[in-house]
């Protein structure tokens, strides 16, 4: 894929984030993740676009339709298949259901193609923390995580575009705390 359309969390969240990859990476989990130097997120979509001034102005436009909201992640998670992924697990909340089925019903017109593990039917909203974890990676980043874990709670403050390999941050735009969606708007979509 081209480019990720990426949350990111307020600053207190990241640096309690960042604070955990690197307790992970003392204990000899891998630097894979960090040496990618990307803020910790959740990853709303991946496309492939050949128009990036296209891709850059609808997310623009859907910076001004979300608000900063908070989002709660009380538990880890793991994909356990080639990419050994250890991340924190979000609660679904309406918001984020919301936002990602605009993003990509937004970006469906200038899209060539999605990847299908963002759609809406199989996605599972996570924050990596760690990945390519083998077994032994795997069982230390347990031990730590068993430690220092505490849920979390993050106001999403950012949206970006993340270009994909090489990896690179295209793109950040804030999100005001402006705008509130009501109960008739949520019942809209």
């Amino acid at each position: 894929m081209d480019y990720a359309v990426l949350l990111y969390f307020d600053r207190q969240t990241e640096k309690k984030i960042q604070s955990w990859m690197n307790q992970l990476v003392e204990a000899g989990v891998n630097r894979t993740l960090i040496n990618m130097n990307m803020r910790p997120h959740l990853t709303i979509a991946e496309v492939d676009a050949s128009d990036a001034s296209t891709l850059e102005k609808e997310v623009v436009r859907l910076s001004d339709e979300i608000t900063q909201y908070e989002l709660r992640m009380p538990s880890l998670g793991f994909f356990p298949n080639d990419e050994g992924v250890l991340f924190l697990a979000p609660t679904v909340e309406e918001p984020l259901l919301i936002f990602h089925r605009k993003v990509h019903e937004a970006l469906e017109p200038i899209s060539e193609a999605f990847s299908p593990l963002y759609l809406e039917k199989n996605w599972v909203p996570h924050c990596t923390l760690a990945l390519e974890l083998d077994e032994q990676q795997f069982s230390a980043a347990y031990r730590v995580m068993h430690r220092v874990f505490e849920p979390l709670t993050a106001k999403i403050e950012d949206i970006g575009i993340f270009k994909c390999c090489p990896y690179q941050e295209h793109m950040v735009r804030p999100i005001l705390p402006k705008f509130k969606m009501n109960r008739q708007q949520i019942d809209d979509t």
